[in-house]
């Protein structure tokens, strides 16, 4: 909820859930940002969420043309930058991802090593694309560890070269399941 004191003193207050719980987060670090047409302020003032998730930020909302913003961070989900608020809002909830990890595990079962490239959208605005070299007849789990977002679905795409510079003319398409909260599961791509 949002309020504004005849003095110009203003109160924001909120919860924060985990998405797809509905778990209160606590120990949640809230900023508010204050940006105007001259300068920006960054943190204006800041409080942490409670057992319940719920936080209360007092602040002085009297400056001309301002604009105000929450940041909402936590170490153990992703975190949320840039939520504008305004006077007529009046409960702010936000929602965080927990994270999960995975790897990859590449089989090649050609009688020649391969290049194996892949795209993996992790989340709206962020993806991986890497690339991984896999002898003939092994079956490899690649040692880097992604980090995405818990109880979500990951679209992949894929392909593969003898070398470095020839590749298919096949795109393969694949998804990767959903993990729970800090698993690790490992996604298998086959080469044939």
């Amino acid at each position: 909820m949002l309020s504004c004191d005849k003095n110009g003193f203003g109160t924001v207050e909120g919860y924060v859930y985990e998405y797809g719980t509905n778990v209160p987060i606590p120990n949640v670090y809230v900023r508010i940002n204050k940006y105007s047409n001259v300068i920006s302020t960054s943190p204006y003032r800041s409080g942490t969420s409670n057992k319940h998730g719920y936080y209360k930020i007092k602040y002085f909302n009297n400056y001309f043309g301002a604009k105000y913003y929450l940041d909402v961070i936590s170490g153990e989900h992703k975190s949320e930058f840039h939520i504008s608020f305004d006077q007529r809002k009046s409960n702010i909830i936000t929602y965080l991802h927990a994270y999960s990890h995975y790897k990859m595990r590449i089989k090649n079962n050609l009688p020649y090593a391969v290049k194996v490239s892949a795209h993996l959208g992790i989340e709206k605005y962020y993806s991986y694309s890497t690339s991984f070299y896999v002898g003939a007849n092994r079956d490899t789990i690649c040692p880097a560890l992604f980090k995405t977002n818990a109880n979500v679905v990951h679209p992949i795409s894929w392909y593969y070269g003898a070398t470095a510079s020839t590749t298919t003319s096949v795109v393969f398409h694949d998804s990767i399941p959903a993990a729970s909260k800090f698993d690790t599961i490992t996604h298998l791509i086959q080469v044939n």
